[in-house]
């Protein structure tokens, strides 16, 4: 018999006779977790099995059913798994017979193998909750050992005798075989580190949150450790445990946080410092706008950032609101002196909060400098301002000569002033270059350059030419042209005069150079212009004589415009669209110098005036983008982009869009722009275009949804090709507008209905001649076509009581039928008929209900004087009344199906194929009858029946 001697940590000496102390192991993967993790109670029974694996046996993947099946259990005790403080460790005292069999192998087979420990809180494998096996680095003694009765097991994992290789532990941890080494009881350590965290971890918290910070200690010692919490230092009252917990920060709480903890009397260990950072619930800018100094037409991006428990909305202000500036972004394209100045936002809570409210920067100030260069003359011995050229309020200035900060004193005055006076100057100063730096706050920029002349004999021309020919101007186009004096340095003029040049154009006095737009014109006869140029001191002058030839616009360039513009419904993050899906209108008109004025009406938005100009008026066919600032309804402007075919009197690729991509926005918002030039004047009459058109306006398909009678619309068009238009929507609404005809017969068609959310009535009407054959009259050939689109939103008026879901109908969905009016003599009845003949009255609209209690068609006889005679049967009493000058026709109907209610009808005579006939619409309340119910529209008819 041997006996096996199992410790936690048994240590002998190497073929020592003498037996070590029994040493414990720390609180392991041998013992901590197989006895409760951290605490002081041990388990009164484990059972520990003492045996053998397979030689390279592989753990990895096995069960432990599988593990069970492999394993030679040589013995096994139950025992007590026991702890002190953190250390868990057992005794094992058990013996084995080396002349025995284990599991069918004999001892001699196991003797030399590597000892394995299988420690269990069960007596199952298969089921024990908690379990794990070591291998050691002794093994089974043969025989012929110094010890022949013993197998010593020696855990000591500090010199790596104890390796895990499986394991489950209490909190369900795999230890695996890449376990914690661990240390025996002699090597136990002091406090060596100590970590603090933050629960929640964001960088800034706000006002209310609960805040937790823990302290993480390292130490293997048997003393106890003791927490002092700090703020900023100091001590925190009665903050002396392992965690620090603020229940509802508040702002004065933010500071910079640490604990300091003591192990036993001598050792102290400070933790790193964690930053708590308490906001208010009201917004709270963690980015101010701060000032900026840009060119005159650049872009100024100013950004803020502020943050709050719901959510921030902005308000960008440059003393009142900017409408549509909503962003933590202000972006301005294109600057002008009239963005120069003090910008603030505003944050507020994005939903109402208690504690909450809004927040205001300080304002910061824009300034916007022109960076044209310059050039100033001067006298020697003279001196000379130069004047740096700015919008808004800088905060400071500093001038440079080439480049260099200069000083007061000596040639030099005003350094740091917006006027810098440069004195006593010589022709060394001829060509100097100086530029000022301007400030607003912490960012600056440089201002154009000042170049100086300085002259000390007379100038000259460098053109020999008598007189000067100057290069030819287009009326109402930029200009520019340098008079040609010398620049050798002292020679070079101080002063330039240009006599005789036409309305428009101007010279620079200091530079020579003649810039403008000509304002008139003497078509193929030049100009006579006298040049002057001087310097000085004293009276240096010389003149010569100039021409100048200014030719006139493109034909068909000058005149009225008018344009309608497509729906656009995108909205921009602001709320704001284009049109608010309504269409809209321009009116323009180009000068005969080129210049651009006109109005643009967007959707139900103000009418806004804009200007503009060609920049080349060289080209047949100019083309411009005008900038139109719209600060009623966003602070984005829009860009009027258009080409002019002076051919065909049309705008063509013409779009209204977005300048510029706003935040919020993924894609530049647009719509197309349909116009053309008035062609049509007394001088130029519109002969084939005068008289009255009456058109109808149908609505395609069966849905009760959409209007089914048939809106009319009756123009008179005028010698000079003026159009005024009347009429009346299907559903009830009037139609009013004025424009004039168009190079080919257009007619812009832009009206704003229904209230108070509008709808509208958009495109354009085609009024075409057609061919006149021999003996026909051009009136019977007239017909009107054309491109319309009818919007109705829902919830309109609760007095209308027509059609409260709304409709949308697009060109596709509308019919457009109508011509000329015109009897071929004056004195034929209504429908240009030459005699009495009986018509057809006929009422449809069987969705509006209008055969209940029997149908209000009837035959009359038309006769002369607009006269109208009912036939019998008249079960509906039903009136008619035509005009047969116009071509309009009305009247009335009884509806029993409504308590008895009488019905208007109304509508306009067109021409129909080969054949006359009257279309129009009446309105009929649904059943009951009350004022509360819904309105259906139906069409009635006029016309001779077919035979």
């Amino acid at each position: 018999m041997k006996k096996l001697l199992l410790s936690a940590a048994l240590l002998l000496g190497a073929l020592s006779v003498s037996q070590a102390a029994p040493a414990k192991l720390f609180a392991s993967n041998l013992g901590n977790g197989i006895t409760p993790s951290g605490g002081l109670v041990g388990l009164s029974s484990a059972v520990v099995r003492f045996g053998v694996f397979p030689d390279a046996y592989e753990f990895d993947g096995k069960t432990y059913a599988q593990l069970n099946t492999d394993f030679i259990q040589v013995g096994e005790s139950t025992t007590p798994l026991s702890v002190d403080g953190a250390r868990g460790f057992f005794d094992v005292s058990l013996d084995y017979d080396t002349s025995a069999s284990y599991e069918g192998n004999a001892y001699s087979t196991l003797a030399g193998k590597k000892v394995y420990i299988w420690i269990l809180t069960g007596a199952v494998a298969e089921t024990a909750p908690q379990q794990a096996i070591f291998s050691t680095s002794q093994t089974w003694a043969a025989e012929s050992t110094l010890f022949p009765n013993h197998t010593m097991v020696s855990p000591d994992t500090s010199a790596m005798e104890l390796v895990a290789h499986v394991g489950v532990l209490e909190d369900g941890e795999n230890i695996g075989g890449t376990a914690a080494a661990h240390k025996t009881a002699g090597e136990a350590y002091l406090l060596s580190d100590v970590s603090v965290s933050r629960t929640p971890s964001d960088e800034s918290v706000f006002t209310g949150t609960q805040v937790v910070f823990e302290a993480v200690a390292d130490s293997g010692s048997e003393f106890t450790l003791t927490y002092q919490w700090r703020k900023n230092g100091k001590n925190i009252s009665r903050a002396t445990s392992s965690t620090l917990t603020l229940l509802s920060a508040k702002t004065t709480d933010t500071g910079s946080y640490d604990v300091v903890v003591k192990d036993g009397p001598t050792v102290i260990r400070t933790s790193n410092a964690v930053a708590l950072n308490v906001l208010s619930v009201k917004p709270t800018f963690v980015q101010e706008p701060t000032g900026d100094v840009i060119p005159l037409g650049a872009d100024l991006t100013l950004e803020s950032e502020a943050v709050s428990p719901n959510g921030v909305v902005y308000q960008w202000k440059k003393g009142a609101s900017l409408v549509g500036a909503n962003d933590s972004q202000l972006f301005i394209r294109n600057a002008t002196a009239f963005d120069a100045g003090a910008y603030t936002v505003m944050a507020t809570n994005a939903v109402k909060i208690t504690g909450g409210g809004s927040t205001t920067t300080k304002a910061v100030q824009v300034v916007v400098i022109e960076q044209e260069n310059r050039t100033y003359a001067g006298a020697e011995a003279g001196s000379i301002k130069l004047t740096a050229v700015y919008y808004g309020k800088p905060t400071g200035f500093l001038w440079k000569k080439d480049g260099e900060p200069l000083a007061n004193g000596g040639q030099f005055a005003g350094v740091t002033t917006k006027t810098l006076t440069v004195k006593t100057l010589s022709v060394a100063n001829d060509g100097d270059v100086y530029t000022c730096e301007i400030f607003s706050g912490e960012d600056s920029l440089e201002s154009g350059e000042f170049s100086l002349v300085i002259s000390n004999a007379a100038p000259s021309y460098t053109d020999a030419s008598d007189p000067i020919v100057m290069p030819a101007a287009l009326l109402g186009s930029q200009y520019s042209y340098q008079i040609p004096a010398s620049t050798v340095a002292g020679s070079r003029p101080t002063s330039y005069k240009a006599s005789g040049l036409p309305s428009g154009l101007v010279v620079n006095a200091a530079t020579g150079l003649i810039t403008g737009s000509p304002k008139a014109s003497k078509g193929a006869v030049p100009y006579a212009v006298t040049f002057t140029i001087s310097n000085g001191p004293g009276v240096r002058t010389v003149t010569r004589k100039a021409t100048l030839i200014v030719s006139g616009l493109p034909a068909n360039l000058e005149g009225t415009y008018v344009a309608w513009i497509a729906r656009q419904v995108e909205l921009l993050p602001s709320g704001y669209s284009l049109t608010n899906n309504l269409g809209g209108r321009i009116d323009m008109t180009v000068s005969k110098l080129g210049a651009i004025t006109g109005k643009i009406t967007l959707g139900n938005n103000k009418v806004i005036s804009f200007t503009g100009s060609f920049p080349d008026l060289t080209v047949a066919n100019p083309t411009t983008t005008i900038v139109i600032r719209r600060p009623a309804i966003s602070y984005v402007p829009l860009d009027f982009k258009f080409t002019v075919n002076t051919t065909t009197n049309l705008l063509t690729s013409a779009t209204i869009q977005d300048s510029y991509l706003v935040p919020g926005q993924t894609k530049i918002t647009s719509a197309t722009v349909t116009g053309w030039r008035r062609t049509f004047s007394s001088a130029a009459p519109a002969t084939n275009y005068v008289g009255i058109y009456n058109a109808a306006v149908t609505a395609s398909g069966t849905s009760a949804s959409n209007p089914k009678g048939a809106s009319i619309l009756s123009m008179t068009a005028k010698t000079d090709g003026s159009i005024s238009m009347t009429g009346m929507t299907a559903d009830g609404e009037k139609l009013t507008g004025s424009t004039f005809v168009g190079p080919t017969g257009q007619v812009v068609v832009f009206n704003l209905i229904y209230t108070p959310l509008k709808g509208s009535l958009l495109g354009n009407l085609q009024l075409n001649n057609g061919t006149v054959g021999v003996g026909e009259n051009i009136a019977n050939n007239d017909t009107i076509g054309g491109t319309l689109s009818w919007l109705r939103p829902a919830g309109t008026t609760t007095k209308s009581r027509a059609y409260q879901s709304g409709f949308s109908l697009n060109s596709a969905a509308l019919t457009i039928a109508g011509s000329r009016y015109a009897r071929t003599l004056a004195t034929n009845f209504i429908l240009d008929l030459a005699d009495e003949r009986v018509a057809k009255l006929d009422f449809e609209g069987e969705d509006a209900g209008v055969e209940v209690g029997g149908s209000p068609d009837i035959d009359v006889l038309l006769k002369a004087s607009n006269k109208v005679e009912v036939q019998l049967p008249n079960p509906r009493t039903t009136k008619l009344v035509v005009n047969a000058a116009k071509g309009t026709f009305s009247g009335t109907f009884i509806h029993d199906g409504v308590a008895n209610r009488s019905v208007k009808f109304s509508g306009h005579v067109i021409r129909n194929g080969t054949q006359w006939e009257g279309f129009g619409y009446f309105l009929l309340t649904q059943a009951p009858g009350t004022t509360t119910d819904p309105i259906q529209s139906g069409q009635v008819t006029l016309a001779i029946p077919l035979d």
